[in-house]
Order: structure tokens, then sequence, then C-alpha cells
């Protein structure tokens, strides 16, 4: 029996939780299910789930993915392997959930409000101490109503506990060159504002967002195929699976548009190349072990150079899809466009960052909190640097806020009349 088959001989189905299931964590329940796919786990089942975004109504859909042993890499025999491709080892993953879409821009888009609801409260923080007795007291009335926006203005932010809104769009007509359809995929972030969105959506929610690391990208794209492409899918009809060269017309597309992979996944392959934690090298040193752990097979980032993006792009010829395909960011040449100084930690700027996106994870057991940071944080000082320095800069250069499930309550406390007429002045 192949291995996808094997895997997925050991789904059961999703039904509705029970009461003592509140007490699992989230996307497990104690059942067997009566639909849909799950995987059985310590406990009880993961079967998907749908995250929303706290205080929208925009939605996150997670599959479980079944941990496993699997051959991450290619041979260097392969006559069709790509330039970058990382040699064959074996790798043992863990149980995970994964995104089934790429992360779409109505996703994104409540991540970069975060910027303009951090000037609020900064505006209101500063009202309170205003040297007007009329605008302070205008302040305290509008900040007695309003609880939450009270406990984030008191809460002093730093670089571990808050998270970092990104700065404006220099050009949007760069970023949104194939339209602002909220179901596009989110495209031109760079690798910190990837990781800032995850810590974001972590902290609001409770649960540990992160991006995937290389293994568990590969892997999950895989869905149990030994070959070059995802099981079922051929460099033939690699048209029905991915948006590349030959059948994208040259741009994105709203995402789940085409079939997925045998475990459900949409857009592996092709659309927009995704992010993942790793940092690029093409020679990687790997413990000397038959099997590696999941934390021995990542590449952790030492520097500020290049990341590894995965899956290939709308423009990318099909050797470049396959599953272990990569290339890697050239930040110098991809924000060459940018005229500030110095460059975004957020944005790029130029082709082919059009083309560049990503899809969250979350792990079945919690990571150790010094793991965990590494998939939020800086990943170097020259990239802490660049973000001290930005949001040092003054209004609209990017800001830094508080980071937790009280943060939603405060945005929605912004939107009400009481506030609003309070901050007419700054508009």
């Amino acid at each position: 029996m192949r291995l996808a088959a094997c895997l997925l001989a050991s789904l059961t189905f999703i039904g509705s939780a029970g009461a003592k299931d509140s007490v699992l964590p989230r996307g497990v329940v104690s059942e067997k299910p009566e639909s849909g796919p799950a995987i059985e786990v310590e406990g009880g089942y993961m079967v998907p789930y749908t995250e929303t975004l706290p205080g929208t109504e925009v939605k996150i859909e997670m599959v479980p993915v079944p941990g496993g042993v699997f051959t991450f890499g290619s041979s260097p025999d392969d006559e069709d392997r790509g330039e970058y491709e990382l040699d064959a080892v074996k790798v043992e993953l863990p149980p995970f959930w994964i995104a089934k879409h790429e992360l779409t821009w109505e996703a994104y888009w409540k991540y970069m409000k975060l910027n303009d609801d951090f000037v609020k409260l900064q505006s209101i923080k500063n009202r309170l101490t205003s040297t007007n007795p009329s605008e302070a007291a205008a302040a305290k009335n509008a900040v007695s109503s309003s609880p939450a926006i009270a406990a984030a203005i008191q809460q002093d932010a730093t670089y571990v506990d808050g998270v970092t809104a990104p700065t404006p769009l220099y050009d949007p007509g760069t970023t949104y060159e194939f339209g602002e359809d909220p179901k596009l995929p989110a495209a031109t972030m760079t690798p910190y504002a990837a990781k800032q969105f995850t810590k974001w959506l972590g902290k609001t929610t409770g649960q540990e967002y992160r991006l995937p690391t290389e293994a568990e990208w590969e892997y999950a794209a895989r869905a149990g195929s030994t070959t070059a492409y995802p099981e079922g899918v051929t460099a033939d009809n690699l048209g029905e699976y991915a948006w590349f060269e030959d059948s994208s017309d040259w741009s994105t597309h709203n995402v789940g548009e085409l079939k997925p992979n045998a475990w459900g996944l949409h857009d592996m392959l092709g659309n927009v190349a995704e992010w993942v934690i790793d940092e690029f090298s093409e020679e990687i040193e790997r413990p000397d072990a038959d099997v590696l752990s999941w934390d021995q097979a990542v590449n952790w980032a030492k520097s500020n150079e290049a990341r590894v993006l995965r899956g290939g792009f709308y423009d990318s010829a099909p050797e470049d899809c396959r599953v272990t395909s990569r290339f890697y960011s050239d930040d110098e040449l991809w924000k060459s466009g940018d005229p500030n100084s110095p460059l975004s930690p957020w944005w790029y700027t130029d082709y082919p960052t059009t083309g560049v996106g990503m899809r969250v994870v979350r792990s079945l057991k919690p990571l150790p909190p010094e793991t965990l940071k590494r998939f939020w944080d800086f990943e170097s000082e020259a990239t802490r640097e660049d973000v001290q320095s930005r949001i040092a800069g003054g209004k609209g250069r990017g800001k830094l806020g508080p980071a937790n499930p009280n943060l939603t309550k405060a945005q929605q406390e912004l939107e009400s009349d009481a506030v609003k007429s309070l901050l007419e002045g700054d508009r």
C-alpha cells in the first residue's frame, strides 16, 4: 500500500464535539468523529477546525496533518533536481495543523490595520495628560466607558510581549498589481512581517500559530507522495492543481480555485511561493542520525540574509513547482524600489515579491517558550535595528503595541462614537 493510502487509512471522521472536549486542545475531540478527516492522537482525534480572526468574520481553515517519517529533499542522482534542492534525509515530524489555503488579503489587512489602531491608542493616551482641560476631560470620559482601551494604554508594550505593525504601503500599485480581491493571496510581506502576523494571531487567539518549518511544509505538500509532485499530481496535470507559468496568465488567483492535494490543501504549489522559517544555505550541517527529529531538521536563522521560499509561484516553470524545489529571498534586490532609509522591515517593492506569500501552521503540542520565540521575534540584530529605527522615526513608520486577547476588544472600542468623536481632531 502506498504511503498516502497508509496515512489516509488512519483517518476517521469528524462529529460534533461533546462538552468534555472543551478541556482538550483546540482542534482535538475525544470521540471518534462520524464524518470528515481526523487523525487519532493521544487523548482523542485531531480534526479540521476554523479560526476566526478576533473581532472579525474572517476565517482561516486549519487541516490536521499526521505525524510520520518521510524523505526530506531529493537525491543528487535525480536528473530533474533543481539547483538549490536539499540532499535527501529522513525526518520524523509530530502531528500539526496547517492552513487549508494561503493567507489571503482579507486576513492580512487586519494585521495591517494595527498601525492605525496603535496610533489611535497613543493619541488617546497623550490626550489624557493634555494641558487643555476640556481635551483631557473628553479623553477621560471616553476611556471611562472603554475598559479595554484603558487597559491597552496602560500597558507598556515591549518587543517581547508586543507586536510591531507594518508601515503603510509605499507603492500600493506594486503590492496590489493583481487587484485587491479579499480572496487573493497576500503578498510582498517580508519574513519578519510574516512572523509578526503569526505572533499577533497567536497572542490574540491564545494559540501558537507560526510559519512552518521547511520540513513541515514539504511533508504537507507531498501529502504522502515519494515522487517529485504530490500524490496524484504530475507535470502533465499540474495545471489542475497549481497556478504556474503555463496556466496563471502571469498573475495570482483567488485561493482554493484549483484541486487540493491528497490531504485537502490548496495551492501548495504555484500561485505564491510560501515562507518557511528556515534560513537558506546551500550547505547545511546535519546531525549524524539515521532519522532527524523535528528540531534537528530546522536550519535556524543566524543572520539577516536569505530565507527559504517553497512551492513556486504564478511565474514558475513546472520544474520549480516540485515539492523539493526551493528558492530564497534577496532583500537588497527585492527592496531596490524602496526610497526609504532604512529600508522597510515589513515590505518588499520589486518582482518577484508579488508572488511571495505565506501559510500558517500550529503544532499539536505547545512548543517550549524559547523555541516559539524563534518563530515570532527578531531573527537577527540587524532586523531588530531596522525595526527599532523605523518605529523611532515617528508617525506612519511602523508601530509597537500590545498583543493579547484584550487588544481585539480595544480595537472594537476604538469604533465607538465617543472615541471617534474624541479622535476627530486627528483627521
